[in-house]
């Protein structure tokens, strides 16, 4: 099982959730709220607490932060396979830029309703 867990309050969050599930033609990717029941499950409490980072668990597998956002998007096709060049930069670096958009996310994007389709919040996990 692939899962994205995000934090469920974040605009910038919910706008790539929504252009994953565009590029996810196979439908592999199944999505979550790290405020939610299967993050409790799933993630340690630590993860479930930090909501600066997006967690990719595949099968038992957990991935944070650039590591996570590198995954995912080579996961996403043959074309999405370059971004695992990114992995030549050191992660310090890496993870430094990430959590720079992260912890400026919702100053940058306002808060507002997000309403999904029923195609993608069929995909959703509780």
């Amino acid at each position: 099982m692939k899962v994205i867990f995000i934090d469920g309050d974040c605009l910038l969050c919910q706008g790539i959730v929504r252009l994953i599930f565009s590029l996810d033609k196979r439908g592999k990717f199944k999505f979550s709220s790290l405020q939610g029941e299967c993050a409790k499950d799933l993630l340690p409490p630590h993860l479930i607490e930090n909501l600066d980072t997006v967690v990719y668990y595949n099968n038992e597998i957990i991935l944070t932060k650039s590591n996570a956002a590198i995954e995912v998007a080579s996961e996403l096709g043959l074309f999405f396979k370059i971004f695992k060049l990114f992995y030549f930069l050191p992660s310090f670096f890496r993870d430094y830029l990430y959590m720079l958009i992260s912890r400026n996310r919702k100053r940058i994007f306002k808060r507002q309703v997000c309403t999904y389709s029923q195609d993608l919040q069929n995909r959703f996990l509780k």
